[in-house]
């Protein structure tokens, strides 16, 4: 798959004409998880396109007064990094926002994600099975 981006985000994707091994579009919680999946895969050839200035999707975005997590917090986290540090059973929306935040420290992401990128186009190109790959 190919992403479009303008040509002011191109440079930040990796200059005009570049390649990605992986776009990942979105910097909320499964685009987080994707690029930690990535990297611990040894694939580092990505980019998190993310149309806010900010980590974590919907966490980052509505900050509304009373916003919460709706089921409980130690469920709402990646296995892989347990989310223990509520105050509550359903953590407020700048709690949330933090864990997403220390995992995209923690893992490394921060060089990966390009704010303020929207993509406007996608395309998937297949790739013609090997011979070990087609069905018998």
């Amino acid at each position: 798959m190919t992403a479009t981006v303008s040509s002011t985000q191109s440079e930040a994707l990796g200059g005009s004409g570049a390649r990605l091994g992986v776009p990942v579009i979105g910097a909320g919680f499964s685009g987080v998880c994707a690029g930690i999946g990535l990297l611990g895969s040894g694939i580092d050839n990505f980019r998190i396109v993310e149309k806010s200035e900010g980590v974590g999707g919907t966490w980052c975005n509505n900050t509304y007064p009373g916003a919460a997590c709706d089921v409980p917090s130690r469920f709402y986290c990646f296995s892989f990094e347990p989310n223990t540090d509520g105050s509550r059973v359903y953590s407020p929306q700048s709690e949330i926002q933090r864990y997403i935040e220390h995992c995209v420290d923690k893992f490394g992401l921060r060089s990966h994600i390009v704010h303020g990128a929207r993509v406007s186009e996608r395309d998937f190109h297949a790739v013609s099975p090997g011979p070990a790959e087609k069905a018998a």
